[in-house]
């Protein structure tokens, strides 16, 4: 069992007066402000900060055992689904994640309940007292996301976790979740053009940062990806640090379909067999020549809906919707695999109820209405390898469909390339300016829609909304939201408004974190 010395909170109360005047000052402290504050907002990647700082908090890290997770798209799905396996088959699990979509404790959580408020001001003051030092020691403070896994760590530590799956914040070498030794099994999701600037220009490039997380000894589970070079990166790290590679074979993944929740065993047709593998780079195919999939019978709600797909001939299923979800899965039932090696138990049934409970709000998160909409989807894609997937899982949820979309993007990501993966499928477009300081605004953002659409002879309507509560506005004002699915994509940061508006508008019921609607 995992140990931690705590001992300095058990010490006798010999504080002075000035002491005990600080202490009162503290009891206002604010950590998630104190964690956010604009100043410490900057990108600024290294582990010199990071390494200190946990120095400084007695390097509690080491007595943890870790699941560390990096890559481009599906970290945070492949994340939850370890995370359901680790918690059905009974362990004490941890699960650190960004960025979060409803409130700042979701981030850090134990099983199914986020740090409470009154634990995190405890940890919160240390981790602020550890970082003044190292600001005075290294003439630069830790930034928010230093912070935030320093603060994350303490906690698992303190609360004894068997095990802790940890999502890379960004790339990885240099990231400072990085900060842990070699971990149980590193996983590395499907790579693609992100934060090119900090990362690199190429999916080579790129995936090098992200084998950053691949020590000594390790072992480690990658996406096979189509693109040889990107996998060559990974096989040459684990040569170089002695670390065992398991690449699952997506040739053996077979994608069943979507059902009712209610008759999740009853055998349907296979997909099609262009279903088998997920391309590398999926050109978005005009939702008219779309193979066609079973999809849910419309009087059954959709979050009673199950995606079904076979690993090796055994068949498991999903409430994640996405077409991606069952090779992020399967690198999850990988992961599982090598855990079992490692001292684990994790019996079969843990695997398919932990593949089964997974959620993870905001990827191709599908609701349905209480208005004539077909459904919602929310998607948090905020990127053309994200929303090519999006293309893809139209196309197997509602075939044969065209769509509205409500935009929000920030003005750092290939927009361009978004729009175009998606063009095909629009009746309506709107954009909303998101909630960040990088935001591209509504305005640019149509003047964009609305070239490429004339540019591919594209007829659909363009607006520009000034929040989500306009957006959805518009759409019920539209002829063409009549019993079509309204897609909501673009940003994470996005998600909560959105939800927020779909909600209070009367368009869903409930928020899905169980705020009614007025």
């Amino acid at each position: 069992m995992n140990t931690y010395n705590n001992s300095e909170h058990n010490a006798p109360d010999q504080r002075t007066q000035t002491e005990q005047h600080l202490s009162k000052a503290d009891a206002a402290f604010d950590p998630i402000a104190y964690m956010t504050q604009p100043r410490l907002l900057t990108i600024s990647l290294g582990l010199t900060r990071i390494r200190r700082l946990m120095h400084l908090l007695g390097n509690p890290q080491q007595q943890l055992r870790f699941v560390h997770i990096a890559g481009t798209n599906g970290k945070g799905s492949t994340a939850a689904y370890i995370h359901s396996i680790l918690c059905s088959a009974g362990y004490k699990t941890g699960l650190f994640t960004s960025p979060y979509i409803i409130n700042f404790e979701e981030r850090i959580r134990i099983n199914d309940a986020s740090i409470p408020l009154n634990v995190l001001h405890d940890i919160g003051l240390r981790v602020r007292d550890a970082a003044l030092r190292v600001q005075q020691e290294c003439n630069e403070h830790p930034t928010e996301f230093e912070l935030i896994t320093a603060a994350a760590l303490l906690y698992f530590a303190q609360e004894r976790c068997d095990i802790v799956v940890l999502e890379v914040g960004l790339g990885g070498r240099l990231d400072s979740t990085n900060v842990i030794s070699t971990p149980d099994v590193a996983v590395i999701t499907r790579i693609g053009l992100d934060h090119m600037a900090l990362l690199g220009s190429t999916c080579e490039e790129i995936a090098h940062e992200k084998a950053g997380i691949i020590k000594d000894g390790g072992h480690v589970v990658a996406w096979n990806d189509e693109n040889a070079s990107v996998n060559k990166v990974f096989q040459d790290a684990c040569r170089t640090h002695h670390a065992t590679l398991i690449m699952p074979s997506f040739e053996q993944v077979q994608c069943l379909g979507i059902t009712e929740l209610s008759v999740a065993h009853k055998e349907e047709a296979p997909a099609p067999a262009h279903d088998a593998a997920p391309a590398s780079d999926p050109a978005p195919a005009s939702a008219p020549t779309a193979a066609p999939v079973p999809e849910p019978v419309p009087s059954v709600p959709y979050e009673n809906v199950m995606q079904r797909f076979s690993y090796q001939g055994e068949q498991y299923k999903t409430h994640l919707l996405g077409s991606y979800q069952p090779y992020n899965a399967v690198l999850a039932i990988e992961a599982a695999r090598v855990l079992r090696s490692r001292g684990f138990t994790i019996p079969q049934t843990a695997l398919h109820e932990g593949i089964a409970s997974a959620r993870w709000l905001g990827r191709f998160d599908v609701h349905s209405t209480c208005n004539e909409w077909r459904c919602v989807v929310c998607d948090g894609g905020h990127n053309p390898q994200g929303a090519r997937a999006l293309a893809q899982s139209i196309d197997r949820a509602f075939p044969h469909t065209k769509c509205v979309f409500v935009m929000s993007v920030l003005a750092d990501k290939n927009y361009e390339a978004m729009i175009d993966a998606l063009l095909d499928y629009a009746c309506l477009w709107v954009c909303v300016t998101p909630p960040s300081s990088r935001a591209l605004s509504a305005h640019d953002a149509c003047a964009c829609v609305s070239r490429t659409a004339h540019e591919r002879n594209a007829t659909f309507s363009v607006c520009e909304a000034h929040s989500y509560d306009d957006a959805i506005t518009i759409i019920q004002n539209s002829a063409a939201s009549q019993g079509v699915p309204v897609i909501f994509f673009g940003s994470l940061y996005a998600l909560k408004d959105t939800y927020n508006s779909l909600c209070s508008s009367g368009v869903l019921p409930s928020t899905p974190w169980g705020v009614s609607k007025k």
